[in-house]
């Protein structure tokens, strides 16, 4: 499968998430199948089509990702005293 066929096969999966059409199960294990035998086909997906991969399997298997807070390493750093050596 060229990459061509990845980005056809990722706007089919667009078409299918926006008007909830079946066979996306299909769709999603066409486009998994291929990234499995050539990994780096990511490298050449734009980031918006990884998204769109993304939101598929997150619909398909109906869970959420946590998207995680930025925190301060700083903030969580106690002064190191004399006495702690």
């Amino acid at each position: 499968m060229s990459v061509e066929q990845i980005k056809d096969k990722i706007l089919s999966l667009q078409q299918a998430l926006e008007n909830r059409l079946p066979g996306m199960q299909t769709v999603l294990k066409d486009i998994y199948d291929h990234m499995k035998k050539d990994p780096e086909v990511v490298t050449i997906l734009e980031d918006s089509e990884i998204a769109l991969v993304v939101e598929g399997l997150k619909r398909h298997a109906n869970l959420e990702i946590p998207v995680s807070k930025q925190s301060s390493a700083k903030a969580k750093r106690q002064p190191v005293t004399a006495a702690d050596l």
